[in-house]
């Protein structure tokens, strides 16, 4: 009951506080010659809070744990497969920080909003996982050769109608 009071005098004074969570499509851009890498598929979660400027305009803060990285796949070359297909698979998890501008773009309770602002990431674990598909899999912890922080623009639009929010970090 006190949580509920709570979120309701929240509210009460342009405050918003909720939890997201959702998926990441990431990659990375690698200078290896025949190799391409590929999107791997991770998650994120998190919390929200707005803050309402003005009738069009919200200053929304989304501290979360996300989940960075991409696979690559070496194939195996014609009479050297002892390994047989090689797959490496970069996991990076940061504590990430957005601070996001939305600008309405309607009236009444059904808005859209386009939304951006810069993000920073603060690198919470790194590790390359490879398997020899035929073998074996390892994994080497490779947070001291990365970077500790990351910094990004986000840009997205979010429908209040469908609570669905699609952002480019």
């Amino acid at each position: 009951m006190l949580i509920l009071l709570l979120t309701t005098a929240i509210c009460a004074q342009n405050f918003r506080i909720g939890v997201l969570g959702g998926l990441n499509f990431a990659n990375i851009s690698t200078d290896f010659e025949d190799t391409e890498p590929k999107t791997l598929t991770t998650y994120g979660f998190g919390g929200v809070i707005e803050r309402k400027l003005n009738e069009n305009l919200i200053l929304c803060f989304e501290p979360m744990y996300l989940q960075k990285g991409a696979k690559m796949e070496m194939a195996a070359e014609e009479g050297e497969d002892f390994f047989g297909d090689i797959e490496a698979r970069f996991e990076y998890a940061y504590f990430e920080i957005p601070v996001f501008l939305k600008v309405s773009l309607g009236s009444g309770e059904i808005k859209p909003y386009l939304m951006a602002g810069p993000t920073i990431g603060i690198l919470s674990s790194a590790e390359m996982v490879v398997e020899m598909l035929d073998i074996a899999s390892f994994g080497v912890d490779i947070k001291d050769a990365s970077e500790s922080i990351d910094y990004g623009i986000g840009l997205g639009g979010v429908s209040a109608f469908l609570l669905v929010a699609i952002r480019y970090l």
